[in-house]
């Protein structure tokens, strides 16, 4: 809880920008090349935030901050620091919040990296997908070898508590070879946490994915023999397999909490923590309170033209009845701790 007693909460936001798209992502995002259209998003986003703080009131401390994208390191120096100020201004963040965020090692700098440091950012992602030039090459997500060396050794050298980085098997170009020899690159990496997810094409919703020729991508057998060549080499290297798809050292406090049966996820990924109140902010922002579920509008100009009104920029959002929270929180055990308990005792959580 926080000084002052009230429940405290996990926190995301939804940075929707990246200067360049590549084919295969997932996430809802779009090309700027303007400072100003991200000055524009953030004045809205402050708006949320200082609305949602007169509902829940301000003062509540944060259990994990998380910056997501799109690409959260596209943002400047002073855009970084204006953002941290408006959470700063309703929330605790202290030295015990877990404060997380994404990056594309492409598009950042030691400069960045030291910002973000100072701005209490103790956890860092890089965006990878693949470290195969050929298969680089054909999802438009091009960053050497050597360059993301030198981000993690800058992250390392600046004290960025962990350092990971996302993983994707079942791409164009990609063979159990050139796999082998990314899990190998990876291991001379050493990050602390490896995400490693499946990639599915959603040409239908996801236009930009329609540049990959689904011809070319590997099948469903192909797609489990590429995790397989993952799981083998991290497996081999003293990683420990966490949940679905994550992969940690076995002195990693998620070890530790699954070791324990108390590995939990939420919007973010993986924690040690039950989250019971968990706040998005942004376009397609998700709020989910246990018992209440709502999303964000996904487009810009909803989300922007809901909170110039004075609304949330709420979309959509479904209200779960006892049946449906034993149903999620089952799953959620097998998924994080390969167990069913009884789930009675959450029932009788409020928010």
């Amino acid at each position: 809880e926080g000084a002052n007693g009230k429940e405290s909460i996990s926190i995301s936001v939804h940075i929707p920008f990246c200067p360049v798209r590549c084919f295969t992502c997932e996430n809802i995002a779009q090309v700027v090349q303007r400072p100003s259209e991200v000055d524009h998003y953030l004045d809205a986003l402050t708006q949320e935030i200082d609305r949602v703080a007169e509902h829940i009131g301000t003062g509540r401390r944060v259990d994990q901050l998380h910056l997501g994208g799109g690409s959260p390191s596209y943002l400047n120096d002073r855009q970084l620091a204006q953002l941290m100020a408006v959470l700063e201004r309703h929330f605790q963040i202290d030295d015990l919040t877990e404060t997380s965020l994404k990056i594309n090692p492409k598009y950042t700098s030691t400069a960045q990296l030291s910002l973000l440091h100072g701005l209490g950012f103790r956890q860092i992602t890089l965006n990878l997908g693949d470290l195969d030039p050929a298969v680089q090459l054909a999802i438009g997500r091009v960053a050497s070898f050597e360059l993301v060396q030198d981000v993690v050794a800058a992250a390392r050298d600046i004290g960025f508590d962990i350092v990971s980085t996302d993983l994707m098997y079942g791409l164009p170009a990609q063979t159990r070879k050139s796999l082998e020899k990314t899990v190998d690159h990876l291991l001379e990496l050493a990050p602390d946490r490896v995400n490693c997810a499946p990639y599915t094409q959603q040409a239908t919703s996801m236009v930009h994915q329609r540049a990959i020729d689904p011809a070319g991508l590997p099948s469903l057998e192909d797609k489990q023999q590429l995790f397989d060549v993952v799981v083998q080499g991290l497996y081999a290297s003293g990683y420990d397999w966490i949940g679905l798809d994550c992969f940690a050292r076995s002195d990693d406090i998620l070890c530790h909490a699954q070791q324990q049966g108390r590995l939990s996820k939420n919007w973010i990924g993986y924690t040690g923590q039950p989250t019971k109140c968990f706040i998005g902010f942004g376009t397609s922002g998700i709020v989910d309170l246990q018992h209440l579920c709502i999303q964000n509008h996904i487009d810009l100009d909803a989300w922007s033209r809901a909170l110039a009104e004075g609304s949330l920029p709420m979309r959509s959002g479904i209200r779960l009845g006892d049946a449906d929270c034993r149903r999620r929180a089952a799953l959620l055990q097998l998924v994080c701790n390969m167990e069913v308990r009884d789930y009675a005792p959450l029932l009788n959580t409020q928010t």
